[in-house]
């Protein structure tokens, strides 16, 4: 058996198609092909000349053939265009090792194909974030709000607060604090550390929140005088190739059951964040109430109790629910000092 290597080429400009896109292009590949083995019984002895042959017509044939999977061909895949050729070989009888050394395009076919390189590598980018994503990995938390929503029995007596957390591009991690209820809404801005911030962004990732999100969970159901949680999270993604604001909602149900164990480990976290951050604004205004439930207030926020109010009742001093008679608020759940 001889064992041989030699050049070959395609002598004119072969056409090709790309994966999703319907226009032609062209081009001129070559390469080196090292024989292995052949029978030198079917080939005789001066057999180079035929592989060579052999060699143009499979690198000729396997271009026309594209696009091989999904993969681009001037695109480090020069791999693949040698083991198709090496296939082709290998049914004739010969056993050889292709190596290309040149894949040019035809000038007039270079900016199309740049811009559906582009595409191509932007849609790949977005492939890889959504398996990253389903995998558990994202990019940088930018943003993070924890919410709690109470549901009075009456209309007119439910409240909202929020704690929302922001990283800005600047470098600053801001917390606002915001609280609608009863007459009176009120706004806390702070500017944290960012160090101390970098702890929520470890327990977001280390507990899994986005991909909980996604689970579905069955949940309590209640219907009046009860409080309910949820979580938000915003995620940079444009390291994986896709949204810089991918947003994430975990909805707990009423507060304190179902995910309680999240909810106290994030009050914890933000408590302690709180603690160690610059005020920058404090402002609070007093709103009109909803005609269906306590009287419309302005000036001092004062918490009025109906007409018919029971005597005992006390003023929950944390949300200022006025009807409370147990030894816990009905709206927030905070006991009676």
């Amino acid at each position: 058996m001889e064992r041989a290597a030699f050049p070959f080429g395609t002598s004119e400009a072969i056409k090709f198609k790309e994966p999703g896109c319907d226009a032609e292009f062209s081009l001129r590949a070559g390469g080196m092909a090292s024989i292995q083995y052949y029978d030198k019984e079917k080939y005789g002895e001066d057999a180079m000349k035929t592989f060579e042959g052999f060699a143009k017509a499979a690198l000729s044939e396997c271009i026309a053939e594209w696009p091989k999977d999904k993969l681009r061909m001037c695109s480090d895949n020069r791999t693949i265009l040698g083991e198709m050729i090496e296939y082709k070989l290998y049914q004739k009888g010969v056993f050889a090792k292709i190596e290309i050394k040149i894949i040019k395009l035809m000038p007039e076919n270079e900016d199309i194909y740049a811009k559906l390189a582009e595409q191509r590598h932007k849609e790949e980018e977005k492939e890889k974030a959504t398996k990253k994503a389903a995998e558990g990995e994202h990019g940088p938390l930018v943003g993070f709000r924890y919410g709690l929503t109470s549901h009075g029995m009456m209309a007119g007596t439910g409240s909202s607060s929020d704690t929302e957390v922001q990283w800005l591009k600047s470098g600053e991690v801001l917390m606002t604090e915001s609280y609608n209820g009863y007459g009176t809404e009120s706004k806390k801005v702070y500017r944290l550390k960012p160090m101390m911030a970098e702890m929520l962004r470890e327990y977001v990732v280390k507990a899994k929140l986005a991909e909980l999100s996604k689970e579905k969970t069955e949940l309590p159901l209640c219907y009046d005088n009860f409080t309910s949680a949820s979580i938000n999270m915003t995620f940079d993604e444009t390291g994986y190739g896709g949204s810089p604001y991918e947003d994430y909602h975990l909805f707990c149900g009423p507060s304190k059951m179902t995910f309680g164990q999240i909810e106290k480990k994030i009050t914890e976290l933000l408590d302690g964040l709180k603690e160690s951050a610059e005020l920058l604004s404090d402002e609070a205004k007093t709103i009109p109430q909803n005609p269906g439930g306590f009287p419309f207030v302005t000036g001092t926020v004062t918490p009025v109790k109906p007409a018919n109010a029971d005597p005992s009742a006390w003023t929950c001093p944390e949300c200022g629910c006025p009807t409370n008679t147990g030894k816990f608020c009905t709206e927030c759940g905070r006991r009676r000092e």
